[in-house]
């Protein structure tokens, strides 16, 4: 027969082969699902990210406001609406 491989189904020439098959497909699956994981985490948004960010727009804030390029109100409603 064309799939029958030493007496045993083509499983690498011994019953030992579905078990090797088997080990080979956890780490394979577990593998790719490691790197999807890593994928999203390191694409997403984090927290420090957004941190960062509020830190940016006040900073640019305080620069508008100290250059005169916006009010006082102007300055305290952004200054609010950031934090």
């Amino acid at each position: 027969m064309m799939d029958n491989w030493g007496g045993y189904p083509m499983t690498y020439g011994s019953p030992w082969g579905n078990v090797f098959s088997l080990i080979f497909m956890v780490i394979f699956l577990a593998s790719a699902v490691a790197g999807v994981v890593y994928i999203l985490r390191h694409t997403t948004h984090s927290s420090g990210h957004s941190e960062s960010a509020k830190t940016s727009a006040l900073e640019l804030a305080n620069q508008r406001y100290a250059k005169g390029e916006i009010s006082r109100e102007e300055y305290q409603t952004i200054k609010k609406d950031i934090s």
